[in-house]
């Protein structure tokens, strides 16, 4: 398994439209879904605006695959979230040990 691991700082007025867009069953995780090699995403809440979100998928190839296969609509998407938070920090890219 591959996971992707995010930190974000949210601006108060975009709580819920954050919380919405990247909750499990979110805008992204819709999105995610077009590709059979993802798994989940996972949203963890820390104090009032602070959260980590961890992306799950098969393998990092099937997640380059589908970020090059959807990089328009991911990008969109991305540039639409980016009111929701004050800092998003890709803390980094993780392989799962077997």
């Amino acid at each position: 398994m591959f996971i992707i691991v995010w930190s974000y700082k949210i601006k108060s007025r975009y709580m819920d439209d954050f919380v919405e867009t990247y909750k499990e069953n979110g805008k992204w995780a819709k999105l995610f879904l077009k590709s059979k090699s993802y798994k989940y995403s996972k949203l963890f809440k820390k104090g009032k605006d602070e959260y980590l979100l961890i992306d799950a998928w098969d393998n990092k190839k099937s997640y380059d695959k589908f970020r090059e296969q959807y990089f328009e609509e991911y990008n969109l998407l991305s540039n639409k979230c980016s009111m929701f938070y004050e800092t998003e920090e890709k803390i980094g890219e993780y392989e799962e040990v077997d």
